[in-house]
């Protein structure tokens, strides 16, 4: 399959307050607004093709949503801790992401959330 014939990746960004939505997640960041006010997109999910990966998509990708969501003063996301994802923490702190909570569901699943200033 040559690239032309796929999508190397998407970003989806919600806004809190999307009532409709249901995420965890999103509930999270909106109680987290609560005590620290600003004008926050959600990303509620950022993927990439195997093969795309390591191609500096995935900053192309939240460089388009920091420019399309300028008028915003960050930007938030979670990211698993169980089960771990490590490559994952790493690129949103190189990204510029701070991490500001943690939420466990299960035993077995658990998310960290970052948040980065635009």
């Amino acid at each position: 399959m040559d690239e032309a014939e796929f999508a190397i990746g998407f970003i989806n960004l919600i806004e809190p307050g999307t009532m409709a939505y249901a995420s965890a997640n999103l509930r999270w960041f909106e109680a987290w607004l609560k005590v620290y006010p600003q004008r926050l997109i959600y990303v509620d999910r950022i993927a990439l093709h195997p093969d795309a990966r390591r191609k500096r998509y995935g900053k192309l990708l939240y460089q388009a949503a920091f420019d399309a969501f300028d008028g915003y003063e960050s930007i938030g996301c979670e990211v698993n801790t169980l089960p771990d994802n490590p490559g994952s923490h790493h690129f949103h702190k190189q990204m510029g992401f701070k991490r500001v909570g943690d939420q466990t569901f299960t035993p077995e699943k658990a998310v960290a959330y970052y948040v980065r200033q635009l």
